[in-house]
């Protein structure tokens, strides 16, 4: 008990102090760096997006777009209301891009977009907290 409560406050005095060092976050048993100044929830919400995009254009089929349109509903025309630091912005910038991108990646009468380099985009402004230009 004592180990954890002193793991605790060495979390707590890390976070207090502005400790700059990219959070790990876990994707699916690989650790990834996010910027410290995203939000966890900014995080797994646009992560959320983004696998449905991922997971959409692997199948070849367009994505259920509830829990996209939510997002963007939340992140964007909500967004005075999120108070965005400017490393969220940049992430949900980002999540935002790929969502609209939806048709392009996916092969419905038309040319298909390549997804991994805006995957990869995506994976650079999480670490980094900052918006990928092509």
């Amino acid at each position: 008990m004592r180990k954890l409560v002193m793991l605790l406050f060495a979390s707590i005095l890390l976070v207090a102090c502005g400790n700059d060092e990219p959070k790990e976050v876990d994707d699916e048993g690989e650790n990834v760096k996010a910027h410290i100044d995203i939000r966890d929830e900014i995080i797994g919400d646009s992560y959320q997006v983004m696998r449905i995009i991922e997971k959409a254009v692997e199948v070849d089929e367009k994505p259920e777009l509830d829990i996209i349109d939510e997002y963007i509903e939340k992140y964007i025309y909500e967004h005075d209301e999120q108070e965005l630091t400017d490393e969220e912005f940049a992430l949900v910038f980002a999540t935002s891009l790929m969502a609209t991108r939806i048709d392009e990646y996916i092969t419905i009468n038309s040319k298909r977009r390549d997804f991994e380099p805006d995957k990869e985009k995506w994976y650079k402004t999480l670490a980094t907290g900052e918006e990928q230009t092509d």
